[in-house]
């Protein structure tokens, strides 16, 4: 038989986010927190200082996910990824 649709929990996609790092402390925890199928992972932790630029690459599991970005402890963003790709800001 022809193969079906890709189950929601077998989509995997990769998202790439940048972050600068704000004013502040000489060293300020990044951390990337995403939520999807297999439930709260953390995709990147490290120290960074203020006006450094982070690339990070991070991997979605299943049809739609959320992305929150903390700096020093503070959500600085959240968003919503659809299953077409779309980024919505929450």
């Amino acid at each position: 038989p022809p193969p079906g649709p890709l189950a929601d929990d077998a989509l995997v996609r990769q998202i790439s986010l940048q972050v600068v790092i704000p004013q502040g402390p000489k060293r300020q925890e990044l951390k990337i927190v995403v939520l999807d199928q297999r439930g709260t992972t953390t995709a990147y932790a490290g120290f960074h200082g203020p006006g450094d630029t982070v690339e990070q690459t991070v991997d979605l599991h299943g049809r739609e996910a959320r992305v929150r970005v903390y700096v020093a402890g503070a959500l600085v963003e959240s968003d919503r990824i659809l299953p077409d790709g779309r980024v919505v800001k929450e």
